[in-house]
């Protein structure tokens, strides 16, 4: 499973918040232990708010060695692939129908994208279905989750429907009508479960 959204800057406190905002997609989705997060050597990771956040949540904080994007290949290997399926796929006419497509294209990465490691599966597909967050018995709270995913789903649904009226096909809405580079894109974070 992998948690992907832009970031408007680097900075600490915006790192612990997509951490925390992470940290809820995966107990969402049935994960609810991290036993550790690697992360680069970047300012924002080595910071002591960052660090207390970390191990708060997380067994352990491990930085990969300086130069060496190989320590931390899982998440360079899926930076390359939504860098080649969605972000230089296309020119986006606003960062915000950049933004939008990415939330489309996570799930679409989560859940119907076949994966080698998993077997020609998505990742969705190995977790266990019966796993959920919220007790039977407490009512509000099971309002609220439905509440949730059907807004989320609404908006998918919005974001998918305006990428098809910018040319994406219905059969096929990842393969990119034309194939054009983009320069520009605000800096993305990404997170993965080991």
């Amino acid at each position: 499973m992998a948690c992907t959204e832009p970031l408007p800057d680097e900075k600490a406190a915006t790192t612990v918040a997509f951490l925390s905002r992470a940290r809820a997609f995966f107990a969402a989705h049935g994960i609810h232990r991290i036993s550790r997060v690697v992360t680069d050597n970047g300012a924002n990771y080595r910071s002591a708010v960052f660090v207390r956040s970390v191990t708060s949540r997380a067994s352990r904080h491990q930085r990969t060695k300086p130069y060496r994007p190989r320590h931390n290949g899982e998440v360079e290997r899926y930076q390359r692939i939504l860098a080649e399926e969605l972000l230089y796929a296309r020119t986006w006419t606003s960062e915000a129908e950049g933004t939008r497509a990415i939330a489309v294209w996570n799930v679409h990465y989560n859940s119907h994208r076949p994966h080698t490691v998993a077997g020609d599966r998505p990742p969705a597909s190995l977790l266990r279905t019966s796993v959920t967050n919220v007790m039977a018995s407490n009512s509000q709270a099971a309002e609220f989750v439905a509440r949730s995913r059907a807004s989320q789903s609404v908006r998918v649904r919005r974001a998918v429907a305006e990428m098809r009226a910018c040319g994406y096909s219905a059969s096929n809405p990842w393969k990119p009508p034309a194939q054009t580079w983009n320069s520009a894109w605000p800096p993305a974070a990404q997170m993965r479960v080991a």
